[in-house]
């Protein structure tokens, strides 16, 4: 991907008390920089959607816990803050202005994982042929549209599938870049979806 495509920006602390600043969810990473003019300095922190395990929300209130690969961060040790008292180095809280924010920005993140976490699977395994190769016919169930493809892929029907592509422009984006795109099979797609949305939980989808 050439150019990463910002999804949307919330404003957000980096730990409970911590700096003031913005939370960006991207095509390929999560990105938070310090607001300008901020009382407090802080650093920017830019994570990998690759590197990131899980995410975790507070209860009733507007936080989140994102884990990150131990990997990712012996190589981002510089760029780490104090987030409380914590034990461990893998995790990196934010505090939103309320927890309606936190939710529309870790539905969000949680698309983009899913659909890069289907990917990763694909390729992972070869993808049985589900992933386009040069010269090779693309599998059945690629469609060429949301439209087309299996009646049913990652649990949910044709049709379903067509209502939540319409009524969400950032996973419809996702969809053409990487179905559309001949990336990943229909079925892999949404396969990813349903199981990265069953373990996150989201607040609403």
């Amino acid at each position: 991907m050439a150019h990463e495509q910002q999804l949307i920006t919330k404003r957000a602390w980096l730990g409970p008390g911590g700096p003031e600043g913005y939370l960006t969810v991207a095509s390929s990473s999560l990105l938070w920089q310090p607001a300008p003019g901020s009382s407090q300095p802080g650093q920017e922190v830019r994570i990998p959607l690759a590197a990131i395990t899980n995410n975790q929300r507070a209860k009733d209130k507007p936080l989140v816990r994102i884990t990150v690969a131990a990997q990712h961060h012996q190589h981002q040790q510089h760029q780490q803050q104090s987030t409380g008292p914590g034990p461990s180095p893998q995790h990196h809280v934010f505090q939103f202005e309320s927890v309606a924010d936190r939710d529309a920005a870790l539905d969000v993140l949680t698309k983009v994982t899913a659909a890069l976490a289907a990917a990763q699977a694909a390729a992972a395994n070869g993808a049985s042929g589900a992933v386009a190769v040069a010269g090779v016919p693309r599998p059945a169930g690629s469609g060429a549209g949301p439209g087309d493809g299996p009646a049913v892929a990652g649990g949910f029907s044709r049709m379903q599938r067509q209502q939540m592509l319409a009524r969400d422009a950032d996973l419809k984006a996702l969809w053409e870049e990487l179905v559309g795109g001949e990336v990943l099979a229909e079925a892999d797609f949404w396969s990813g979806v349903a199981s990265r949305l069953a373990a996150a939980q989201p607040a609403a989808w």
